[in-house]
């Protein structure tokens, strides 16, 4: 008979958790998967939050760069290249930390999608990756001892 032991290993910890038969592993993991449910939907709102704050955010640089444009393009029309250049590296500056806005909204758009596009085991495995959670498969004798399959360490 198969048995699966849920394990805990990190570097600091481990432990068992305990042993399912197959009806127990399905049963255990339809229980997880509502845990995974509840926090995937904590993520998301989490990740709307922070998408709207960032571009709240992003929308102060993109102003300043809009002005600074029309301040370069005014001093390009005056002919004063000192003054259009410094403006020029100063807008640049400006749209470097637009660009970066952008990309930490992009990347918690990918994390969201990710959650979103994700399967039911996926998540589920993905949740046990997350908290050093492992199956380990071992078949029971008639004596009800755990024999592994790896019997060379014996």
């Amino acid at each position: 008979m198969k048995v699966w032991l849920l394990e805990k290993f990190n570097y600091e910890d481990s432990y068992n958790i305990g042993i399912y038969t197959e009806e127990g592993k399905k049963k255990f993991l339809e229980t997880l998967y509502e845990t995974v449910r509840q926090d995937d939907e904590k993520t998301l709102r989490l990740c709307d939050e922070r998408i709207k704050q960032l571009i709240e955010e992003r929308k102060v640089f993109h102003k300043d760069s809009e002005e600074l444009l029309k301040e370069e393009r005014l001093a390009k029309e005056n002919g004063d290249r000192e003054k259009m250049l410094a403006i020029r590296r100063k807008r640049r500056a400006t749209l470097r930390v637009e660009e970066e806005y952008t990309h930490k909204i992009r990347i918690i758009g990918y994390e969201k999608n990710d959650i979103l596009n994700g399967s039911k085991e996926g998540r589920i495995n993905h949740y046990l990756n997350q908290n050093n959670l492992n199956f380990y498969e071992y078949e029971l004798d008639s004596n009800f001892n755990i024999v592994p399959e790896y019997l060379w360490l014996d």
